[in-house]
């Protein structure tokens, strides 16, 4: 494997724990804004999504480069 590969693999897992504990940060505040809120959990899951490397070792994927 190369190492530019585990780096994304380390930077996946930890976008995805934001992701959760962001999650649960937010249904457990009442107070805080969902707009906000929708806006940067949306952000975390696209970047999780994009760092996935089922995503990223597509054809479909590799002819945007």
């Amino acid at each position: 494997m190369e190492i530019k590969h585990l780096i994304l693999g380390l930077l996946e897992g930890v976008v995805w724990y934001f992701f959760i504990y962001y999650l649960i940060d937010t249904i457990r505040k009442p107070t805080r804004n969902l707009w906000v809120a929708s806006g940067v959990l949306l952000a975390l899951f696209c970047l999780g999504f994009v760092l996935c490397p089922w995503v990223r070792h597509t054809p479909a994927w590799e002819s945007l480069q």
